[in-house]
């Protein structure tokens, strides 16, 4: 317009009429040309307005519908004019989307957040999201509708911990499927037994299957060893026509979640360990971010599909765990209903807005059964019958860990105080039962195979008890509050696992014992360099009864140690342990078990358990009084004075007991101290509370 005015202005001086037709005709077009791109202009803000919304509430935005919006309405003249390449106005883009997301989103991250608590993932958060590569995404397609429920078994799934694991387990355990979790066996992580299979020249389930037969192998490694890695090949050439599965879920939910579990404040975490692990395809040292945690499982998930892809009869089945269809997908590949499938194991702590799923109905649970639990009590201290009760619970875990640990084993909350008071610590997810008594609750005290005996020692015998000191004592009767009361006291103490001659990784003591006098050696020689062995059995198999003449025979002049609580209470613990049903209870396993004095199909009621209870009892006194070069100690551990008792016999300070007023650092040392000698065995055994967000 200025051009033409100037040029006609330039005419007009030569006696050249002024067209004003032209002038006008000019200015029409150059405002349709303007309000053109204004349009474009408010148009293309409105839409990159509405891809950041949709990105701040979580939804993964394909980068090159960025990129459409913008080329739709951006010459691509306009861009080449600030001299960009590609990836130049890739960053471009990237920063007009992230300004815009600040814009609308200014403050309200705090009302999100109202405890301003920050996470190792808030940094990976702060960009938006690219297109995820197709190795960090599930293909829906790798099974034909035809294969749908003739899917071969065994399945076993390829995936990493905190991606669905338990999901898989529960969802064809409801299915009616056999499966396990992290545990092949009693007394055998399924990371173990794999590679002992191997090391054998067997294919890496051989061993796993014989101990205990499995349809389905929902998690492989322990949280420090990955058969999935280390063993991939030979799961692919030893199992020609298995189904594998490969999970998937959001990266940065995923990399929240490792980076949080276990959930304790001060660590370590899962990113933490296995930075410095040197895992395949996780170099030690790397690991940092969501982004190089995410380079790794892309290269597994590549590695996998070109492994599998080389085999036709092999199937591959990919599941994203948080896509709303998968329920619906699985129960139609297995014909299992779909309301089996669930997420299960969430993280409370991490995610406190959950109500109504599983995470709040199984506190609600619990708040009920505590008041249950306080209602029994009240029953007992009135001396009336204790006729039905149902499933009492505290907020604990038990004592007498048989290797089957809870899940909230790993957090460490037990609470060796309410052990000595007698309670349960059946954990949140316990079994109903009940329990029928025909008597009165204190009938069974009132015999002395009930009731421990101090006066088995004298004041001169107190501080020079002769090792090693050996609990003869039944499962879940304070096994694990002698073991951190040695173990507080500096005494070598083993639990449950003994680290014996020669080998790297923990055995149960259980198998240690016998496998020695399979060879004709003494029972306790290769289980490791121990003053004290506080659960020797492996809560169904008890050395302490089928071999106490063989550890007498090697140790004669061992300290034995005999530990009582309420019969009530002990049969409600082993009825309720495991506080899931990953297994059959202790309570079942021991009927089912043929224990000597305790024949298969004993132990209907509370009755049976005492009367075993009680010979065991008396043969272990009798044994000792024919063979006075031991000394048995008898512990009531429900004793308020059991701590000063403790003390004196052993010459350990009677705060030991339980840790009720334990030097804090002390406190600490000890815990790290007993996680670290449990690593390999506790890790994903407890690896349970987060495997994605629950459904409602």
């Amino acid at each position: 317009v200025l051009l033409f005015l100037a040029t006609e202005t330039a005419m007009s001086s030569h006696s050249e009429p002024f067209n004003r037709n032209k002038l006008a005709i000019l200015i029409g077009i150059s405002f349709v040309i303007f309000l053109g791109i204004f349009t474009n202009y408010t148009q293309l803000q409105s839409q990159l307005r509405l891809i950041a919304e949709r990105q701040t509430q979580g939804e993964v935005v394909d980068r090159v519908e960025v990129f459409k919006v913008n080329y739709e309405f951006v010459p691509d003249n306009f861009m080449e004019t600030y001299k960009m390449d590609s990836v130049e106005k890739a960053d471009y883009f990237d920063k007009i989307l992230e300004e815009e997301m600040h814009r609308q989103h200014d403050g309200r991250k705090k009302h999100q957040n109202p405890g301003g608590l920050q996470n190792k993932s808030s940094q990976s958060t702060s960009h938006p999201k690219q297109k995820l590569p197709s190795c960090l995404q599930a293909r829906n397609d790798t099974i034909a509708k035809s294969s749908y429920r003739k899917l071969p078994t065994p399945y076993i799934n390829l995936g990493f911990p905190k991606m669905g694991t338990s999901t898989l387990h529960s969802f064809f355990e409801c299915g009616g499927y056999k499966s396990t979790h992290f545990r092949c066996s009693m007394s055998m992580s399924c990371a173990k037994c794999t590679s002992q299979s191997v090391l054998h020249g067997f294919p890496p389930l051989k061993e796993c299957i014989d101990e205990r037969p499995s349809d389905v192998f929902a998690q492989l490694d322990n949280g420090t060893y990955f058969p999935q890695l280390e063993l991939l090949d030979e799961f692919v050439e030893g199992y020609p026509e298995a189904t594998f599965f490969l999970t998937f879920r959001d990266m940065e939910k995923w990399y929240h979640s490792i980076s949080h579990w276990p959930p304790r404040k001060k660590g370590p975490h899962m990113d933490e360990r296995w930075q410095k692990m040197n895992l395949t395809g996780l170099p030690a040292g790397i690991g940092n971010n969501v982004e190089e945690f995410s380079s790794w499982y892309c290269g597994h998930a590549e590695r996998v599909r070109s492994l599998i892809d080389k085999n036709p009869l092999q199937t591959l089945v990919e599941i994203d765990i948080e896509d709303h269809m998968a329920g619906t997908r699985m129960a139609e590949m297995f014909g299992v209903e779909e309301q089996c499938w669930g997420h299960a194991n969430v993280n409370a702590n991490i995610h406190p807005e959950l109500d109504g799923d599983e995470v709040g109905l199984a506190m609600k649970f619990h708040k009920e059964k505590r008041r249950d639990s306080k209602q029994a009590k009240q029953m007992k201290g009135s001396g009336l019958r204790a006729g039905v009760v149902h499933n009492a619970t505290s907020n604990y875990s038990d004592d007498g860990d048989d290797g089957e640990s809870d899940d909230d084993d790993y957090d460490n909350n037990y609470n060796e105080k309410d052990e000595q008071n007698g309670n349960d610590g059946n954990g949140l997810y316990t079994d109903q039962y009940e329990i029928e008594n025909e008597r009165s609750v204190s009938t069974f005290r009132n015999r002395s195979c009930f009731i421990a005996q101090k006066s088995n020692i004298t004041k001169s015998q107190y501080g020079q008890l002769s090792t090693p000191f050996i609990n003869l004592g039944m499962p879940k009767m304070g096994s694990s509050s002698l073991h951190k009361f040695f173990r507080c006291g500096k005494v070598q103490s083993s639990h449950y696992l003994c680290k014996g001659n020669g080998f790297d990784e923990s055995r149960t003591c259980r198998q240690c014992i016998v496998n020695a006098i399979e060879r004709g050696d003494p029972p306790l020689a290769s289980c490791g360099d121990y003053d004290a062995f506080m659960q020797i059995d492996d809560g169904s198999n008890l050395p302490q009864i089928s071999h106490l003449k063989e550890i007498h025979e090697e140790k004669p002049n061992a300290t034995f140690v005999l530990t009582f609580r309420p019969i009530e209470d002990w049969y409600r613990s082993l009825s309720n342990w495991p506080p899931k049903k990953m297994y059959a209870s202790m309570r079942d396993r021991m009927q089912k078990a043929n224990i000597p004095g305790f024949p298969s199909g004993r132990g209907k009621n509370t009755d049976e358990f005492a009367e075993w209870f009680c010979g065991h009892v008396d043969n272990v006194r009798n044994f000792v009084a024919q063979n006075p070069s031991h000394t048995l100690v008898e512990v009531d551990i429900t004793d308020p004075t059991v701590g000063d008792y403790m003390a004196e016999a052993f010459g350990i300070k009677s705060s030991c007991w339980g840790h009720a007023n334990a030097n804090p650092v002390l406190k600490e040392k000890l815990r790290e101290d007993e996680q670290n000698e449990r690593d390999d065995i506790d890790l994903v055994d407890a690896e349970k509370v987060d495997e994605g967000e629950s459904q409602k």
